[in-house]
This record gives C-alpha cells, structure tokens and sequence, in this order.
C-alpha cells in the first residue's frame, strides 16, 4: 500500500460500468468498489483510491496461483 500525490497527474481508477461509476463517484461509501472489481476479476493490477483532501491511496494487486501450495 502507497500512498501516492493527486498533483501527479493521478485520478482514481474508474470503473467500466457507467451504473456503478456514477454511484461511486456520488456515493463516498462506495469509493472503494474499484478495489471490489479488482478482486472480483481475480487479475494483477493497480487500483487508485481517493485518499484523504489531496492523496490516492496506491494498491497493488497481486494474483496468487490457486495451484500453488498455501503457506499455512
């Protein structure tokens, strides 16, 4: 998790659905669906959160193989 300056050139990530764009851009509760879409499409990525008045919260997402054996 980083946390990353909106004054570089930085927006939070949106989302494909026009729907749940809007409801996420109206909603603060809902400022974290991107995050949710991510996890839900089980891919690498970054996703970019609003973060506190002038900072993006920066998560990098990293798919675990099922295949592999977990740690525990």
């Amino acid at each position: 998790i980083e946390s990353a300056s909106s004054a570089a050139a930085l927006a939070p990530t949106r989302l494909d659905n026009p729907a749940l764009e809007r409801l996420r851009c109206g909603n603060p509760a809902a400022r974290s669906l991107p995050l949710l879409a991510a996890l839900a499409r089980q891919t690498s990525t970054t996703v970019l959160l609003p973060y506190l008045d002038a900072a993006l919260l920066q998560l990098h997402i990293d798919v675990l193989n099922s295949d592999s054996p977990s740690d525990s």
